[in-house]
């Protein structure tokens, strides 16, 4: 795949991204499923660290695959992959923020039902930053936003290096 082809595929997946951020809370989209999963997983492995590191642990998790992904495709020199994992980063990050906006009014359905713990409205209050839940939220977004304009200036930067890394950019 050539490095238009694929840069082109890196802004389809920002204008869906951008697209996400527009309809996150309004819209449940496909990719969600899967975040969702690694949100309850984040859950069990934060578990051994206590209560507040468990609860913490879903939307920690969320975050920390996409980073993880992104470190190993960073460091095995796949440019695309990584920048495309900046793109995934940016998803959850507007997931966490529906999820923290969300701590007042709790209304989004949760895995489990009624009786549940509310991640954020638990992690905002144990903070004493419940009052700040829309703040907090904004600032999740920004690091949304600023994953995807950060996907796109590697692979801006990328497009314009020398042919002779063009090898380093086909890899997948």
């Amino acid at each position: 795949m050539g490095k238009r082809v694929k840069a082109g595929l890196i802004l389809l997946g920002a204008l869906y991204c951008i697209y996400h951020f527009q309809t996150s809370g309004t819209k449940w989209h496909f990719i969600d499923n899967a975040d969702l999963f690694v949100h309850e997983v984040g859950h069990f492995v934060f578990a051994p660290f206590g209560e507040f590191m468990a609860v913490a642990g879903g939307s920690l998790f969320q975050l920390l695959v996409p980073v993880a992904f992104f470190g190993y495709f960073t460091w095995s020199d796949q440019k695309f992959s990584a920048a495309a994992m900046l793109l995934w980063l940016s998803v959850n990050f507007f997931y966490v923020a529906v999820y923290a906006a969300d701590a007042l009014k709790m209304e989004l359905p949760l895995v489990g039902g009624e009786g549940v713990i509310h991640d954020w409205n638990y992690l905002l209050l144990n903070t004493g930053l419940i009052r700040h839940a829309q703040t907090v939220s904004n600032t999740i977004y920004f690091l949304g936003l600023v994953s995807i304009f950060t996907a796109l200036y590697l692979t801006w930067v990328n497009m314009n290096k020398q042919e002779s890394s063009a090898e380093n950019w086909n890899r997948i």
